[in-house]
């Protein structure tokens, strides 16, 4: 009995421990030889496998390897009884003047469990010189992620997971890799030194599949040569482009970026966005070419572009399309705020074959093949775009169709409208062909300025403002106005008076809550801070003010939307810019003073996106309505005529057309202070 249950509790360990790691380990011992020969400088090419394996976690062999003086590092594909290996890892780093070859088959893979950081990437080059990573055969070597592991517990969500990290950097070739599951970018351009951008990187015959964010992220670049190169299957975190060129700061650059001979495919994004708003005048001409490259059934358009509209640091240079063809993706080119002053497009020889959004999609407006649009703070007209040789194949577009083959949004709350957009077009529609010149006339048919007058937003001082009512009662739950990623509420209270309100937050898509402390700044301009917003919850605050006047309320609530429901004093929503809401139903009320001459209301909306919008008199009386607002529109008072003094109410309500989602409005010509109490408006002081 005694045997029989000591052999059986043997057999049980035994098991448990055949669970835990493997009876035969799977190994490769090192070759001292070899690496003395590595050491006293006698190698001019090493072997990785020289080093060492080991099946289970090869991280220590491999970056041995990379870090030895050999100046070229074979990366082997290890073979044990006839059965190839990948080399199981955790981030690595390459270090500057060496030449890394990758084997055939040879394969790095992320270990399993690994990876915890927001920001460990499988191989890193962060501040180096004269590094080359090539496959000794192109498409035979793989760097590779577990993608979907980092999608799940006990991973943060984040989309810094990039297999290769390169930062700062000079003098790197990636040649004949693929890059496949990466918890972030294929491949990531980044900066690790302020103002020290990657030079003269050129990146060939590679292919990015199936990565988190993009197959490769643009940040900051300078003689940038991409050629040769798949970028498919993005999926998992936005915006999913084949490739994104998004700079962060305005220290960084876009100088002589150039795409030649590539395919951007089957991504969930756009096959090529370039997102250029942080970059500055400061930050030197841009200088993007797309060269022969193929964007097909991607989810959003082959090409967004978009810069920044102001009258003083709009960015400059030139982008350049040329020879490229853009089938099936839902969007062609489109170019937002691009300003008169500023950077230049150009197109030429370039086919769009099924570019576009149809009118019956559900929930969706129609989308030119060629869209061009502006943004509600754009300082300008919208820029020049030169057209030449461009041909649209697309059953459902034409010039005076329902669906133009190019238009202009304009979502300007200014209303500048076109400045310069020329060129030359061949339409193939229904199997008729059509070729034009787009002259003046066409230009007016297809980019007409909205009719608007330019009254000037007023500038507020916070400390000349007053309650409208001082003795209205102040307690009430206000409609659902939700403003979208952040808000600043204006409160007015007295020294000694106990202030109460209620915030609440809301989701908008799916990323995580905001957890950003809400700002309380005092009239005389001391911030404390208070607890974050929650979640689909009202959450009270309260405090007693220490002065009198006015104090902002800041917050800030990500991707989600905020609204103040309700507050026991005079409170107003900070309009000096655009007010961007989501959907909102309801009304909001603004003051305009005795002696006002003229003011505008101007709303927009944003593609399918539309609002409905009604605008009473201090009367009751409905002085204007449109409904399923887009693009940038406007009520205006008379010209000539007094508008009457008082309070004044915005009603936003649901389109007949589209859904309502995203929207906004800004208020011309009287101070931009609206509030969801009419009884408790502020104004300036008289």
């Amino acid at each position: 009995m005694f045997i029989n249950s000591f052999f059986r509790r043997f057999l049980n360990v035994l098991f448990t421990l055949t669970l835990c790691v493997p009876l035969f380990a799977q190994t490769i011992a090192p070759d001292e030889q070899k690496l003395a020969d590595v050491a006293a400088g006698k190698v001019a090419q090493a072997h990785a496998i020289w080093w060492g394996f080991d099946a289970n976690d090869s991280t220590a062999q491999l970056q041995a390897a990379l870090d030895c003086n050999a100046p070229v590092i074979i990366v082997d594909c290890p073979v044990i009884d006839g059965k190839a290996y990948p080399w199981i890892v955790r981030p690595l780093d390459v270090k500057g003047n060496r030449e890394i070859v990758f084997a055939q088959n040879a394969e790095l893979l992320a270990k399993k469990g690994e990876f915890l950081g927001k920001a460990d990437s499988l191989v890193k080059i962060v501040g180096q010189s004269n590094v080359t990573l090539r496959a000794e055969k192109a498409g035979t070597a793989t760097l590779r992620m577990r993608k979907t592991d980092y999608h799940q517990a006990p991973y943060q969500k984040a989309e810094w997971r990039h297999a290769l990290n390169i930062k700062s950097s000079s003098n790197i070739v990636v040649d004949g890799l693929n890059m496949v599951d990466s918890g972030g970018d294929g491949i990531y351009l980044g900066k690790s030194m302020h103002g020290v951008t990657n030079k003269n990187v050129t990146i060939r015959n590679v292919v990015c599949d199936g990565n988190n964010r993009q197959g490769i992220s643009v940040i900051t670049a300078e003689n940038l040569l991409i050629e040769n190169t798949i970028l498919r299957n993005t999926w998992g975190t936005a915006p999913q482009a084949g490739i994104d060129f998004e700079p962060n700061q305005d220290d960084e650059k876009l100088a002589n970026c150039v795409m030649r001979n590539c395919v951007c495919e089957n991504n969930a994004g756009a096959g090529i966005d370039m997102y250029l708003p942080n970059l500055k005048r400061k930050s030197g001409d841009v200088g993007i070419v797309l060269d022969n490259v193929v964007s097909r059934n991607n989810g959003r358009a082959s090409v967004a572009l978009t810069v920044n509209n102001t009258e003083a640091e709009s960015l400059t240079g030139r982008i350049v399309i040329r020879n490229c063809r853009f089938e099936n993706d839902r969007g062609g080119i489109q170019i937002r705020s691009l300003a008169q002053n500023g950077a230049t497009v150009e197109v030429e020889n370039t086919t769009l074959k099924g570019c576009s959004i149809l009118p019956n999609e559900k929930n969706s407006a129609y989308q030119s093949p060629i869209l061009l649009s502006s943004r509600p703070n754009d300082e300008t007209a919208f820029g020049t775009v030169t057209i030449k040789n461009v041909t649209i194949i697309d059953n459902c577009t034409g010039i005076d169709g329902e669906r133009p083959l190019m238009e202009f949004k304009d979502y300007s709350i200014n209303g500048y409208g076109v400045n310069n957009v020329s060129g030359s077009f061949k339409l193939i529609s229904n199997g008729s062909e059509q070729t034009f010149e787009l002259d003046k006339s066409d230009v007016l048919k297809l980019f007409p300025a909205i009719n608007a007058r330019q009254i000037p937003r007023l500038k507020v001082d916070t400390q000349a403002l007053v309650p409208v009512n001082a003795a209205a009662d102040s307690s009430k739950e206000f409609d659902r106005i939700y403003c979208r990623h952040q808000a600043q509420y204006w409160l007015y209270a007295k020294s000694g008076q106990a202030v109460n309100f209620v915030l609440e937050q809301r989701r908008v898509g799916r990323s995580d809550p905001a957890v950003k402390p809400v700002l309380l700044t005092t009239p005389s301009g001391k911030t404390t801070k208070l607890p974050s917003t929650e979640m689909g919850k009202l959450k009270e605050y309260a405090f007693t003010a220490s002065e009198t006047g006015v104090y902002m309320i800041d917050v800030e609530v990500g991707a989600h939307a905020v609204a103040m429901r309700e507050c026991n004093v005079p409170v107003a929503i900070n309009g000096a810019t655009p007010v961007h809401l989501v959907y909102s139903v309801g009304s909001l009320y603004f003051y305009v003073p005795e002696g006002t001459r003229e003011f505008g209301v101007k709303a927009f909306g944003s593609g399918a996106e539309q609002v409905k919008v009604t605008i009473f008199d201090p009367a009751g009386n409905q002085v204007w309505q449109q409904d399923n607002i887009s693009a940038a529109v406007g009520y205006f008072t008379d010209e000539g005529t007094t508008p009457p003094a008082g309070v004044w109410r915005i009603h936003f309500d649901r389109p007949s057309q589209g859904v309502l989602e995203d929207f906004g409005f800004v208020l011309v010509g009287v101070p931009s202070l609206p509030g969801s109490n009419p009884d408790a408006l502020l104004k300036s002081k008289e």
